[in-house]
């Protein structure tokens, strides 16, 4: 069974990326062993459609029923691939073969990560309290040659933070609104997603730079 999420397509050297979550039809998401063996993105040629074999791994720090299993990954203008989990303070880097080069990143400031394990017959409260108390890294972004990884902290401090990675060097860990993303640079500014705000009826993108 293969599990399509909120997709994040990607196109690059004619090959079509998206993220998934499975690729074990023995399998589903309440087995122990699922998260030692699910793939997370899908690969398929550009002008065909077909695919090729799955890829990737969910994080080790995921565990078994967590709240939090969601990642989210990036191809380089080199075309490697980068991947951020949402419990993982790491970031892993790996080849055009998927073969890991190296992985970099610190751990987010007052972040609760006290995460438990869900049950089943609780599953659906369980998984709302976490998503609602714990923190978790919930974006990347690549701009300009930088990597941008925003998380929240979680309850009781409820901030949502930027880290700021030149190569392998955390350069900047700053407060930013709730639902931050780094979206791409146009010069001399980096630009965010649009923040949209249904009740509010508004929308809004901002913008910053780095001396």
């Amino acid at each position: 069974m293969t599990y399509y999420g909120n997709v994040n397509l990607i196109v690059d050297d004619g090959k079509m990326y998206m993220n998934v979550t499975g690729g074990n039809d023995e399998l589903d998401a309440t087995s122990r062993d699922f998260y030692k063996v699910a793939r997370i993105i899908e690969k398929r040629d550009a002008k065909t459609g077909d695919p090729y074999a799955l890829l990737g791994r969910l994080s080790p720090s995921i565990k078994y029923m967590t709240a939090f299993q969601q990642y989210y990954f990036k191809i380089t203008p080199e075309h490697d691939f980068i991947v951020s989990y949402q419990a993982d303070d790491l970031m892993y880097v790996y080849d055009q073969d998927y073969k890991l080069k190296y992985s970099f990143g610190q751990p987010g400031q007052d972040m609760n990560r006290d995460y438990v394990e869900l049950k089943v017959d609780d599953f659906a409260n369980m998984l709302q309290n976490e998503r609602e108390t714990k923190g978790c890294y919930n974006s990347l972004g690549i701009a300009n040659g930088l990597v941008f990884r925003t998380y929240w902290t979680g309850i009781p401090t409820d901030r949502t933070r930027l880290q700021i990675y030149d190569g392998t060097t955390m350069i900047g860990d700053v407060d930013v609104p709730e639902g931050f993303k780094v979206l791409g640079y146009i010069a001399p500014y980096y630009y965010s997603e649009f923040i949209c705000d249904e009740e509010a009826e508004t929308m809004k993108l901002y913008r910053f730079k780095l001396d």
